[in-house]
């Protein structure tokens, strides 16, 4: 990025945080997640950094709080001036952390730190580490122990004075237990389940609990703050008449115990910096059990004289900061837009973006899913684009930051004919996906070939992508019923197919021609149906043989002949989809690779409906996490089997979720729709009845 670029940039986001600055500190709105007013923060700084020339006073870089000239309160000035915790969002930048607190140690606290992993020692002077809460920052003033004077932090010179609406807090008490002088600060907060009771009503809704707990702090009547149930935390003392004050911020929290005043009690005191690294990893996964929201962790060194020594900048402590948790969304730019192709041919945009860390995996494409979705977003190359991960799992773009736009963003069109073999594509207008209209497309032809030897379908070993990618470049295979030509001297002297590899690939081609009714049908790659409209397909095909098992000769005449009509009346079954599995069966290309497949004397499992069971009949179930008896498409097997239905998302329709080890967003979407949660072993005795 050159100088004039830079400058432009830096404008763009000055102003867009200077908005979400006004509306969020004067009218306790987010124009924005806050997640993305850092990002865009840390952008500003690294590029003020790299260009100090274009730093000015007015950027939030060189500001604390907000602006307090049009305030409905009483303007006060702090005793002590208030400051605001760097941000830090990797471990990395925490061991610039580290390092800080031992270069101003020196050997006076007998710093023992180490910032590398092949080095053994990694012990340092104790730091003070708390979660993070999403609230207001509060000063107290306390006068012979008694509760005169509550302020916001304002512009960390100045604050408001709204000691009316903290003196409804209950676990604030107005008297000390000593007739002392103090000044505290700490964070007002509002509980996760006061949040949810309170925006019932409200018209309109809170964002959050920290807007919630804002504008609750700043309502002129306080039985409004009463009503609200507004809670505390205090972390920080400045002036006091103590005879002897804490020397360390443990301390500080002895002394609030005496006090009967409230602090946070998941407080620890660490001297490792695994053990830190640890407790981080820890809440970042706990979080979400707490009554209160988070948003990270305050690290802060527990020595005060060491916290002395290392002082301020001019905006924040040098001795303490804030580590954010690992983001759920995420901003980053779009470099371009590529069109990737599937294997039923679905022609999907992707957005091609600068790696980002989201969710605690680096990410660097995202999918746009087809191009009405591309245009209802407008998304265009060179745009800053919000990211999430659907499900914990699928990165997604949720939201394009238009105001960032400089003028040299480039629109998306979607190519008229195929990236991969240039044939024509198709539009239904019913529909919002572009196909390829070529059955014999290479990128059609690999996904179909990985979906017929995967788990789901013949479940053949040793034929991953790459394998497969070698027989089609030698010409061995055209479609997946040559796989069953393949012989020993076909394989001999391929590139990485050695002997014991042969053998174990043709012995898995030989051992799966006897495949179940539902995996042979789930192979074929039949546009629009899965697995279970595979399953419901399957048991019409079935009642139509007596036999529990036939060869595919005899059930390719019923494949054939199958109407539109009669695909229409089974369970599931829409008019799309019924017209797809017709056109497969009459389309020249799938019948020619069916009829060459059944010469290879594949059997067919029709199964035993008398051995069949239907106790989780017309049920819909789901899964979540990792499952450890069972693989996850053998769970979903057995829930076909057994007459129920796969679900693809959490809704009140959902009748059970089936929860296994490390569970995603899934588990909290259900409680809060109170859907019965069962575990993986409840699941198998369910079925085992």
């Amino acid at each position: 990025m050159n100088k004039q670029q830079a400058k432009a940039r830096i404008e763009i986001i000055k102003s867009e945080l200077n908005k979400w600055a006004q509306a969020y500190f004067d009218n306790d709105q987010s124009l924005f997640d806050e997640q993305i007013r850092d990002q865009l923060k840390k952008e500003l700084i690294s590029l003020e950094n790299q260009f100090p020339e274009f730093i000015t006073s007015d950027s939030p870089s060189q500001k604390i709080g907000g602006d307090i000239q049009n305030t409905k309160f009483e303007k006060i000035t702090h005793k002590t001036p208030k400051k605001s915790l760097a941000d830090y969002f990797s471990y990395d930048e925490l061991e610039d952390f580290l390092a800080k607190v031992a270069e101003f140690s020196g050997n006076e606290h007998k710093i023992d730190i180490q910032l590398f992993p092949d080095q053994q020692a990694s012990k340092f002077e104790p730091l003070f580490v708390e979660p993070k809460l999403d609230g207001l920052n509060i000063t107290l003033w306390y006068e012979s122990g008694k509760l005169v004077r509550a302020l916001t932090r304002g512009n960390g010179k100045v604050g408001e004075d709204v000691t009316h609406n903290i003196l409804t807090i209950k676990n604030l008490p107005h008297t000390l237990t000593q007739p002392i002088d103090i000044e505290l600060s700490g964070e007002v907060f509002i509980s996760k389940a006061d949040f949810e009771r309170i925006n019932k009503d409200a018209q309109p809704t809170y964002a959050n609990p920290r807007n919630l707990a804002s504008g609750t702090v700043r309502q002129i009547d306080s039985s409004v703050a009463k009503q609200r149930n507004l809670q505390i935390n205090l972390y920080a003392i400045g002036q006091t008449n103590l005879e002897s004050p804490p020397t360390k911020q443990s301390q500080l929290f002895e002394l609030l115990d005496s006090l009967n005043l409230p602090h946070n009690k998941e407080f620890r005191v660490i001297s490792n910096k695994q053990d830190l690294f640890d407790y981080l990893d820890i809440l970042n996964q706990t979080r979400d059990q707490f009554a209160m929201q988070l948003d990270g962790v305050v690290i802060k060194v527990n020595d005060f004289d060491l916290s002395s020594k290392m002082g301020f900048t001019a905006k924040t402590p040098r001795f303490a900061e804030a580590y954010k948790f690992p983001a759920e969304k995420v901003i980053t730019k779009v470099l371009d837009i590529t069109v990737q192709v599937g294997r039923l041919g679905t022609l999907t945009p992707v957005a091609e973006l600068e790696p980002v860390l989201v969710a605690g995996s680096t990410v660097s494409r995202a999918t746009l899913h087809n191009a009405a979705e591309v245009q209802r977003k407008d998304v265009r190359v060179g745009d800053t684009v919000v990211l999430h991960k659907a499900g914990d799992i699928i990165p997604e773009v949720v939201e394009v930051l238009t105001n960032l736009r400089d003028g040299s963003q480039k629109s998306f069109v979607m190519p008229e004919n195929c990236p991969v073999c240039n044939s024509q594509t198709e539009t239904k207008a019913d529909q919002k996906q572009t196909r390829c209209l070529n059955p014999m497309c290479p990128a059609k032809n690999m996904g179909a070939l990985k979906l017929f030897v995967g788990k789901t379908g013949f479940n053949m070993d040793g034929l991953g992508e790459q394998n497969l990618q070698t027989l089609l470049d030698y010409n061995l295979i055209q479609d997946a019923a040559d796989l069953f030509s393949l012989k020993n001297e076909d394989l001999e002297g391929l590139p990485l197919f050695k002997e014991k590899k042969i053998q174990k690939i043709l012995s898995s081609i030989d051992s799966s021609k006897n495949i179940s009714l539902p995996h042979f049908l789930n192979s074929l790659s039949i546009p629009l149906l899965g697995q279970q409209m595979a399953f419901n397909l399957g048991l019409f095909i079935q009642s139509k043989f007596s036999d529990s098992n036939i060869m595919l000769t005899d059930l390719l005449p019923i494949l054939f002949e199958i109407s539109t009509e009669e695909i229409l009346d089974l369970d599931g079954f829409g008019p799309n989809l019924a017209e797809s599995v017709y056109i497969y069966f009459h389309t020249d290309y799938y019948v020619r690779m069916l009829n060459k497949l059944a010469q290879h004397g594949i059997q067919i499992q029709l199964g035993n409906s008398e051995n069949s069971t239907q106790i989780l009949d017309g049920k819909k179930l789901l899964f979540t996490g990792s499952l450890e008896q069972i693989t996850r498409n053998q769970a979903k097997e057995l829930v076909l089997q057994n007459g129920g239905q796969l679900a693809s998302s959490v809704s009140k329709n959902l009748d059970y979720l089936v929860v296994g080890a490390k569970p995603g967003s899934k588990l909290k979407k259900a409680q809060e729709l109170e859907i019965p949660v069962i575990s993986e072993e409840e699941f198998l005795q369910m079925i085992n009845t």
